[in-house]
Parts: structure tokens; C-alpha cells; sequence
């Protein structure tokens, strides 16, 4: 069925309009639903910034939480200790208030016990209390005070008036002004009093007090009963006056003992005075002639026309001579040494040489008794030291000596090594002398360095003073060292000391000074002679001096006194001037000073010569103006040193002379020859030559002139000369000894 085309444009209208509509109502929709979208994006954007939020939030109160659950744990754990320590302090103060409450009991029975104890202490030593308050003036007295007063305690009011009224008159002054006194630190607080006699007894009381830091009391102090004090100082008193009286008996008595001691030790002083005058004078009386004995045996033992038989009476006379001195010098040596007066002259010293010439001086005496004497020293020794040589060898001499005396048929040895000193590391030298002799008792050791003892074998020797050992000690100890001694006896005897080394002078000067000391024969050529003046009353010494300068071509003048010298020095001017000092009327030193007094152009040297060695003629050396002093007997080497040492004159020296010509000789010989000697030969010949046994040697070396004369020869001139380290030296490594 078809329609009609009106109704068909109708309805296309319709549906265009409808469908337009649509469009527009669809597309309005989509805007609202777009806008719908924005808005829940944004919403959404808005929800999922505050779910953060809210989530954040909720962290934080999470995290906020967990603090305050761990804060109040905290607090909790907190408040737990506090409560605990809380608990712990009401225990321990609950403890410590329980314990303050027990001590207070205790000190509080303490304090009744020391109250009990003070108020019988106080009755024990009659002494009671007090206090004193100035406000009302009035006092309070511990209940000791009332028996000791002997007043009731009802009739004492406690003011201090009261108190006043109870004290002996002339007493009361001193107690007031003790009440009220200012009190400082050095203020004397105690006073003296007595009470108001009550029958027949006088009692005295001491008052004692001093200010308090308690507000309420002003005063505290003690009374002491002090009666029985004051009657024994009353007894006192009479005792002392009359040990006084006693004192002053005995005191008469003392001053005259003191008096006869005074004129007791002025006895002792001038007997001392006149010993010591006495052994001046002796020195002098023994040794001026003894000078000119051993001066002249010297000159004449030089000498070359002597017989064999002439020049071993000389040489007797010569060894008693210096025997005697020896002994001289002991006794003096002792007298010095008593009154501290001895001193060290040191010098330079070979211990090498210096032993080995000792044991040659010993070996004679050695081989009377059949002894062998050797020695032995280390190479550790020092070549050169420096020491007292003289005193050394007295204290050697003395020790080997005495050993040889008691020794026969064995052997003596001497021993030097170097030691060490453990506190100020000082090297000292250590001396042994062992010997195989007769031995000392045990009782007789303690004995042995006292002066003038000797033991039961000295004494049957019949030889010696007993003053060696003794000057020895005392030697070795100025020496820095000590002496020591074992023995046994029937077996041998060691005496062993030490002494401190110090470092020697310049070696040259040694050698030189050891060249000074031998025999001079004249002036070198080309010195002029010099004008000497000896001023000596003695002829024989007069001629003794005279000698030794003619032998050195000096022009010699001489006088007896000391006046004739004042009269010729003027004119005279001479070099030098030999004074001796005893001389008659004026002696030598008053008359050095007049001639230092005389104005001369040029005083010459002035050397003293004295046999006194007293400790003041050595003072006098410079207070009179002496150059020097040589003592007598003198040496011939100490002349010519002082005349070397102040007019610088030079001497020939023959003696020197040739041994240095023999030892030059003898270096140009080949001394190992020696060793093809039989070796028996070698040992004993070794022996000899530490032994110092001369005489055997020389009997020896015949032996070796069969076959090598020109060695045998140089042997001998080198015992002559006594090199005997040469000797041992060309042998060493042979044989052992």
C-alpha cells in the first residue's frame, strides 16, 4: 500500500527535527558526562590526595603511638626505678637514722662513761672543772672542786665574788685580773694561788682557762691541786741550795784538776816539742856525717884504682852507711807520720825497671839464705806511672825484705798486676810479695803493724826496729790503697797492698829526667864556668860539695859562717849559693833573707842544704827566700838536677854514653842465636834472668862463647847494663819457665 507524499515529507521532517534534537541532547550529554568525567577525575585526584593524606596521617599516628608506648614504657621503667630507689634510699635512711640513734645511745653512754671517767680523772690528780659566765658573773664548779676546796656546795652562792672571798689576800690581785684579762693566743692563762688557811695546812692551787666559742659560757678552765708540787719544790729548793754548795766544792775541785791537766798537757806539749827537737837535732848530728861517709864511698867506689879487696871494704862501709840512714829515716819516717805530717813526692816512675832493680838490690841478701827471688808483672801494667818512688820502695824493700829474712832455702816472688776500682772505676797497681818461709802465727797477725812489735821469729833474727811494716801501712793508705796480709804458719807468708795510679808526665821528660839521674863526669863543652859559694861549717861536707863542682869545672868559693857570707856575696856576686842552714850564730835561713834584703842587682839561686827534714825547715824554704832545699846525705844526681834546673848548665854523661854505643852494638847482633841453645840451657838461663841472678848468667854465658863469641859478648854487655828484657825478649816462645 502506498502513501501519500504529504505524510511521507511530514514524517521526514519529523525525523530530521527528532534526530537533530537527539544530536544536540547526545551531544549536551556527552559535555555533561565529559564535564561529569572532569569532575570525578578531579575528585578522584581529591580522594587520592587524602587517602595520602589520610594515610600519611595515619603513619604519623602509627609512629606517634609506637613513641608514646615506648615513652610511657620508658616512664614506666622509669618510675619502677625510682620507686626502687626511692625504696632502697628509705631503707638506707631508715638504716642510717637506726644507726645515727644507736651512736647517739652510745655516745651518749660514752659520754656518761668519759663523764665518769673525767670526773674520777680529775679526783685521781686532784682537778676539778669550771665555767665562768661574765653576763651574771657567775661561776660553775665540777663536784671535785667542792672536796678540794673542802666547802659544802650549799654554802657556795656560785658568784664569782664568792669565789674571791675563799683566796689568800696576797693571792687575790693575780686571780681577778686572770677573770678579766683579754685572752689572745700568747696570752699565759695559768695563775697560781692559795685558798684561806683552814686549819693547819697550806694548800696551792693552779688555775688554768681560756675563752670558748659557746655563745653562753665565757670561760672554761681547771683547778689543780699543786700542794704536794709546791712542798717538793720547797725541797727542791733546799736540795738545790745545797748541792749548790756541793757543785761549788766540786767546782774547786775540777779547776784544779783542770789546772793540773792544763800543766800536764804543757808537760806532754814540750815533751813533744823537745822529741821533736831532739830528732831534728839528731838528724841533723847523724846525718851530716853520714853525708860525707856515703858522699866520699860513692866518689871512691867510682874510681878505678881500687883493689877487689879495697872495694868491697868500701862497699861495707857504703851499705852500713845507707843502713843506717834506713834506720834513721824509720824512726823520723815515724815521727811524721804520728803527727799527720807526712806528704807524697811524686814523679815519674817504670814499674818494669823500677822492680827489676829492686829484686838486683835484694838478690845478695837473697842468696845468703839460699832464696831465689823473682818477679813477675803483666802486661796490663802500665810502661809509665806516676808515683811517690821513694816511698813505693821503701814499702817494697821493707816487704821483700822481711820475706828473705825468713825464708831460707826457697823462694821469694813479686808480683805486680794492674786492678780496677769498682766505685769510681780508678785503675790501681797491685804489689804480692809471697814468700815460702817460716809463716806468722795467727795471734801474732793482729800484731803486726803496731809500732815496735815483732813477732816471736823477728825477734829471734835480732835484726830490724819494728817500725818497717807500721811506716808501710800508713804509706800505702797516703798511697790511696790498703795492705793486707795471710800467712801460715811453717808455710809461707803473702803481703799484698795496692795504691792508686794516676797518669805520668809527658814520657820524653821521663826518659829525660831518668838520664839526669846518672853518673856525671863533667860540663859540656862550650858552657862557661859558673862562681859557687857554699856556706858550710862542716868540712868533711864542705869538701864533699867542693868535690862534685870541681868535677863539673865550677869556680868554688867558700866560708864557715853566715856572716862571712853577707860580707863576700856583695863582692863576690856569685851564680849560685850552697846554704846549709845549721850554722853557728846565725843560721842559714836568717841569712837567705838578708842577702834578699841586700838590694843586689841580681840575687843569685839559693838552694838550702839541711840534714833536719822537720816539717817547719820545709816551710822556711819560701818564707826565707830559698829556691830550694836538698836534704843530706844527698845524691849526686840531686846536685847536678839543681844546678841543671837553675843555671841551665848541661852535662856529659859517660856511663849513658856507652850504653848507648853497647846497645847499639848489641842491636846489630842477632840475639835469636840464642835459640839454638839446648833447651835445659834456655830454661834455666830464662830462670836466671827473671831472677835477677847476675852472677849465674854471666857463668852461663861462657857457655855460649865456645861457640858464638861475638854473640856471648853481646849477651854479657847487655847484663852489664842490666837489659834484661832484651834478653827475654830474643828467648820468647822457647820454653816456658
Amino acid at each position: 500500500m502506498s502513501s501519500t507524499p504529504t505524510s511521507s515529507s511530514t514524517v521526514d521532517h519529523a525525523d530530521t527535527d527528532s534526530e537533530s534534537y537527539l544530536a544536540d541532547a547526545l551531544q549536551q550529554k556527552e559535555e555533561e558526562i565529559a564535564q561529569k568525567h572532569q569532575q570525578l577525575s578531579r575528585l578522584n585526584e581529591q580522594v587520592k590526595g587524602q587517602r595520602i593524606q589520610l594515610r600519611k596521617e595515619s603513619s604519623e599516628r602509627i609512629n606517634t603511638r609506637k613513641k608514646l608506648l615506648s615513652a610511657y614504657g620508658e616512664l614506666e621503667k622509669r618510675v619502677e626505678e625510682r620507686t626502687e630507689t626511692l625504696e632502697e634510699n628509705k631503707r638506707t635512711l631508715t638504716a642510717l637514722v637506726e644507726q645515727q640513734v644507736g651512736d647517739i645511745k652510745k655516745t651518749n653512754l660514752a659520754l656518761q662513761r668519759s663523764e665518769k671517767i673525767y670526773a674520777l680523772a680529775q679526783k685521781a690528780v686532784n682537778m676539778g672543772s669550771w665555767e665562768f659566765i661574765k653576763s651574771d658573773q657567775k661561776m660553775r664548779w665540777s663536784e671535785n672542786v667542792y672536796s678540794m676546796f673542802n666547802i659544802e656546795e650549799g654554802a657556795f652562792d656560785n658568784s664569782i665574788e664568792s669565789f674571791f672571798d675563799i683566796i689568800y689576800e696576797h693571792d687575790l690581785n693575780k686571780v681577778k685580773e686572770f677573770f678579766t684579762l683579754e685572752r689572745t693566743q700568747t696570752t699565759e692563762t695559768g695563775v697560781e694561788f692559795r685558798l684561806k688557811k683552814k686549819g693547819d695546812g697550806e694548800k696551792w692551787f693552779l688555775l688554768n682557762g681560756d675563752s670558748t666559742s659557746d655563745r653562753e659560757i665565757d670561760l672554761i678552765g681547771v683547778f689543780q691541786d699543786i700542794s704536794k708540787r709546791k712542798l717538793n719544790e720547797l725541797e727542791l729548793d733546799r736540795y738545790r741550795s745545797h748541792l749548790e754548795e756541793e757543785i761549788s766544792a766540786a767546782t774547786q775541785e775540777l779547776t784544779e784538776s783542770n789546772d793540773a791537766l792544763q800543766s800536764a798537757k804543757e808537760q806532754a806539749e814540750s815533751a813533744n816539742r823537745a822529741k821533736s827537737q831532739f830528732l831534728a837535732s839528731m838528724s841533723h848530728e847523724l846525718r851530716t856525717p853520714l853525708n860525707a861517709i856515703i858522699g866520699f864511698t860513692e866518689i871512691i867506689l867510682q874510681g878505678r884504682d881500687l883493689s877487689d879487696e879495697n872495694h868491697e871494704y868500701m862497699s861495707i862501709v857504703n851499705q852500713s852507711g845507707n843502713h843506717l840512714l834506713a834506720l834513721i829515716n824509720e824512726i823520723l819516717d815515724l815521727s811524721k807520720i804520728e803527727s799527720g805530717k807526712t806528704t807524697l813526692e811524686k814523679e815519674n816512675l817504670e814499674p818494669r825497671n823500677f822492680i827489676h832493680s829492686l829484686c838486683m838490690l835484694l838478690t845478695k841478701k837473697a842468696e845468703k839464705n839460699n832464696t831465689r827471688i823473682k818477679y813477675d808483672i803483666c802486661d796490663s801494667v802500665p810502661a809509665y806511672i806516676y808515683a811517690d818512688t821513694t816511698k813505693l820502695r821503701q814499702i817494697i824493700l821493707n816487704l821483700a825484705g822481711n820475706a828473705i829474712k825468713f825464708t831460707h832455702d826457697g823462694s821469694v816472688d813479686i808480683n805486680v798486676s794492674a786492678v780496677q776500682s769498682d766505685e769510681q772505676e780508678v785503675k790501681q797497681l797491685r804489689f804480692e810479695v809471697i814468700d815460702t818461709g817460716q809463716g806468722i802465727r795467727q795471734d801474732e797477725i793482729a800484731l803486726l803493724f803496731s809500732p815496735f812489735v815483732q813477732t816471736e821469729s823477728g825477734l829471734a833474727s835480732k835484726e830490724g826496729t819494728g817500725l818497717g811494716l807500721t811506716i808501710s801501712k800508713s804509706y800505702v793508705e797516703l798511697m790511696g790503697g790498703e795492705i793486707k796480709v795471710g800467712s801460715e804458719y811453717g808455710k809461707g807468708s803473702n803481703f799484698s797492698f795496692t795504691i792508686t795510679l794516676e797518669n805520668p808526665d809527658d814520657e820524653a821528660e821521663f826518659k829525660h829526667r831518668t838520664r839526669e839521674q846518672m853518673f856525671v863526669s863533667g860540663l859540656k863543652p862550650g858552657q862557661p864556668s859558673k862562681k859557687i859559694l857554699i856556706v858550710e861549717d862542716e868540712p868533711n861536707n864542705t869538701k864533699l860539695l867542693s868535690s862534685l863542682m870541681e868535677r863539673v869545672d865550677m869556680e868554688i868559693h867558700s866560708v864557715v859562717d853566715a856572716e862571712s857570707a853577707l860580707e863576700l856575696v856583695p863582692t863576690l856576686m856569685p851564680d849560685l849559693i850552697w846554704m846549709d842552714i845549721m850554722l853557728p850564730k846565725m843560721n842559714g835561713w836568717e841569712a837567705t833573707r838578708r842577702i834578699r834584703n841586700m838590694g843586689l842587682n841580681k840575687v843569685p839561686p839559693i838552694i838550702a842544704v839541711s840534714a833536719s827534714v822537720t816539717a817547719e825547715e820545709i816551710r822556711n824554704v819560701q818564707s826565707s827566700g830559698c829556691n830550694d832545699i836538698i836534704l843530706k846525705p844527698y845524691k849526686e844526681y840531686e846536685i847536678y838536677e839543681a844546678m841543671r834546673s837553675y843555671l841551665g848548665l848541661e852535662f856529659v854523661y859517660p856511663e849513658s854514653d856507652e850504653i848507648e854505643e853497647q846497645a847499639a852494638t848489641t842491636d846489630s847482633t842477632d840475639l835469636s842465636k840464642l835459640r839454638s841453645m839446648p833447651e835445659p840451657w834456655i830454661t834455666e838461663f830464662l830462670e836466671s834472668l827473671h831472677s835477677g841472678n847476675i852472677d849465674h848468667l854471666s857463668e852461663m854465658t861462657k857457655e855460649v862463647e865456645s861457640s858464638d863469641s861475638e854473640l856471648a859478648s853481646s849477651v854479657q854487655e847487655l847484663l852489664d847494663q842490666f837489659e834484661f828484657e832484651k834478653l827475654i825478649d830474643s828467648l820468647e816462645g822457647c820454653t816456658t819457665i
